[in-house]
Parts: C-alpha cells; sequence; structure tokens
C-alpha cells in the first residue's frame, strides 16, 4: 500500500476506542445490531479488502433527539490534514432492497466535523441522487441504484484550501468529475466520520455498506482495489511501487504477513495494513525491484506511458526443488534442496472509456454462408 491507509474495512476494531477506528454514538442495542463485517458487504472489485462494513441507523442510535446516527472516528497518530490527501471509500446498498435508505430524509454520509466535504442523500436539487456538497452547496450529483457499487476519493489539498472529487462505479478506475473549489479545509486527524447521519428520528432502519476505505498522498491511485493483494505491492501504481519497497530496505515501511506467519515477529508499523506481523525481507525486495524493472523495461518497449502503470496482478508459485551444491565436508548430513518459486508480474494501463459506435456495420445480404466465407477469405488476402 502506497501511504498508511489508516485502515481498512476488513480490520476495523469497532468495540473500544482503542484501535483503527473508534465507535462513534453507541446506541441501546450490542454493536453486531449496527455494524456487521462481512465479504458481501465489499466492492468485490477491490481484491484488497477481505470484507466490507455494513453499517445500520435506527431509532436506538440518536444524538440530539432528531439525528440518527453511526459512524467510525480514525485513531491514528498520523497527520491527516497537511498537503494533497486523497480520501478512498466505496459506497452501496443491498441489491435486494433490504433496508434501503428513505430518499424523503436528509442523510450526511462520510464526513468532516465542519461539513466542508461530503456526501448527501436526500437532499434539493435531486433527492434520489448521491450528491457532492462543499460546504453545504451542490456540486456533482448521481443516482443511487440498490446494489450497484459508487467508488469517491475526496481530492483535498490542505495547502491551497481546495477539494475535488473523483468517482467511478463497479470495478472501473477513478476519474475526476468535479475540480477542486475553494473550501475551509481543515482536520485535527480525529473528524473524519465514516459512517451515515439520518435526520429526524424514524423506526425504519437503513443499511450502508462501506468498502475500501483508505487515504494516500498524490498522486491519486485510480485503480479501485489498491491494498495489499497478492503481496502489498498488488494494485499500486508502479512509481508508488518503487517509493514502497524502498522504504521497506530503508525499514521505514514494513512487509505485512497474514499468512505463513508462524514465527514472524511483531511490529508496529503492520498496524496501518490492519495486522501485527511483518519483516523487512531486503533480499526478496531486491528481487521484486529487479522484476518491476524489467517488466517497466518491456511496457517502454511498448511505448506505454511508465507513469500511467499499475500492478494489475502478481502470482507467485511454487516451482520444482533443486538440489544446491553444499559440500559435506561443509557440514551437510542429508540432502539439500533448494525452494525456488515462478514469480509473475503483470503490468497494465488505466482503461480508457471508448463510446460505442453509432454506425450500423454493412450487411452482407443475399449471399450465402459460402459466398459469405469466400468474401471473408477474399478480403484476408488484400
Amino acid at each position: 500500500m502506497p501511504e498508511p491507509p489508516y485502515g481498512r474495512a476488513a480490520s476495523m476494531p469497532f468495540l473500544t476506542e482503542v484501535g483503527t477506528y473508534q465507535w462513534y454514538i453507541h446506541g441501546t442495542q450490542p454493536t453486531s445490531h449496527y455494524l456487521a463485517l462481512s465479504p458481501s458487504y465489499k466492492n468485490p472489485a477491490d481484491t484488497a479488502e477481505t470484507n466490507g462494513l455494513m453499517v445500520t441507523i435506527d431509532s436506538t442510535a440518536t444524538w440530539n433527539s432528531n439525528m440518527e446516527r453511526t459512524e467510525l472516528i480514525p485513531q491514528t497518530s498520523q497527520n491527516l490534514g497537511t498537503g494533497n490527501l486523497f480520501y478512498h471509500f466505496s459506497l452501496s446498498t443491498d441489491p435486494r432492497g433490504v433496508n434501503t435508505p428513505d430518499s424523503t430524509l436528509e442523510h450526511q454520509i462520510l464526513f468532516f466535523e465542519s461539513h466542508f466535504t461530503e456526501i448527501k442523500y436526500g437532499v434539493a436539487p435531486t433527492p434520489t441522487n448521491l450528491q457532492w456538497m462543499v460546504s453545504s452547496q451542490y456540486r456533482w450529483g448521481t443516482p443511487l441504484v440498490p446494489g450497484t457499487w459508487y467508488n469517491f476519493a475526496y481530492d483535498i489539498d490542505f495547502s491551497a484550501q481546495t477539494v475535488g472529487l473523483w468517482f467511478s462505479t463497479g470495478g472501473s478506475p477513478l476519474t475526476k468529475v468535479a475540480s477542486n473549489v475553494a473550501a475551509s479545509t481543515s482536520t485535527n486527524s480525529e473528524d473524519f466520520h465514516v459512517g451515515v447521519l439520518r435526520i429526524v428520528n424514524t423506526p425504519a432502519p437503513e443499511n450502508w455498506y462501506i468498502s475500501g476505505v483508505y487515504i494516500e498522498s498524490g498522486p491519486i491511485t485510480t485503480a479501485i482495489g489498491n491494498g495489499s493483494g497478492s503481496g502489498s505491492s498488488s494494485r499500486l501504481k508502479l512509481t508508488k511501487a518503487y517509493t514502497y519497497l524502498n522504504d521497506v530496505t530503508e525499514h521505514k515501511q514494513v512487509i505485512p504477513f497474514r499468512r505463513f506467519a508462524g514465527g514472524v515477529g511483531r511490529a508496529s508499523q503492520a498496524k496501518q495494513f490492519g495486522t501485527t506481523q511483518g519483516r523487512w525481507p531486503e533480499k526478496s525486495v531486491k528481487f521484486i525491484v529487479r522484476l518491476l524493472k524489467n517488466a517497466e523495461s518491456n511496457a517502454d518497449a511498448k511505448n506505454l506511458d511508465v507513469e500511467d502503470l499499475f500492478i494489475k496482478n502478481i502470482v507467485v508459485q511454487q516451482a520444482p526443488k533443486t538440489r544446491r551444491r553444499t559440500y559435506r565436508a561443509h557440514g551437510r548430513i542429508n540432502p539439500y534442496q533448494g525452494h525456488p518459486c515462478h514469480v509473475e508480474i503483470i503490468l497494465a494501463t488505466s482503461g480508457e472509456e471508448v463510446e460505442k459506435s453509432t454506425d450500423k456495420p454493412n450487411a452482407l445480404i443475399g449471399l450465402n454462408r459460402r459466398q459469405i466465407a469466400r468474401k471473408r477469405i477474399e478480403a484476408g488476402r488484400a
């Protein structure tokens, strides 16, 4: 992962205020009534996460008598309000229409305490749309369709005091849909509300799905699924992968170990990846960097924009064991077999949307199948 993500939805310890997130506004019901983790609650395109978060709001968790809310607040020592940062998250609702949001009531979704940027639902000018607001002023919107995943990134420049919006649906790469505008951008790093607030107290429950929550410094990662796939570099932009791997060699960041972690020590740097164990495998990092350089050279030979490359996939497979030459005089008492592996790295560029052609294909009228086949062969020879 490029910059510290400050918590993925797959590892939100929301029971207490100690950890990645703090549960904000406790209701009268058990925690599981308001917050639930499951693979069915995440964006399927985000392979970096194991689970997504389902947030439920109803009349049992209220604030100021007429506001129903269930939110999580980041608990971190990082400065989340400096430079140009991108706040990523994805939203959806139940595809079957269970506990769907009420478009007649105002909803405030993933917002800062000062509300300088937020997503709203159930407000003018189009209550049935998810609407991006800057200081309560409408800037952009899109219809909310149950089961559709909406990917957002707040483009916040805390130095220039501006904010913009990136957006996509499903697994499509993010594109900028709203240019940066002036705003009173500020945060104490403890006031980004990951959740939903509904104004007007009604008993009807609502479920919102939240996935892919992380924060990074620019340039923005447009690929959906950024995080830890077949390794912590999977789905990263190539330039950010180099930075991350270089930080590992300098022990500034760690490689998290989630599987085969027996005997792996604990590392405080692993907290940003939602785990506790990690290492700094310098030799392995050097091999990966060489492979990335090789792949970059292949892309350059194909005239691809290196700055636009991202790691689409990394696959590591077991290779046949080899017998390495270690002499008995040097202490060998039984066969010593090496454990090599096959590593495949695929780089890709962000796909560009192409409009569907409106031209009608020329139909071959009055010809039988043999004549049509002959025409195709003649065209191929030409």
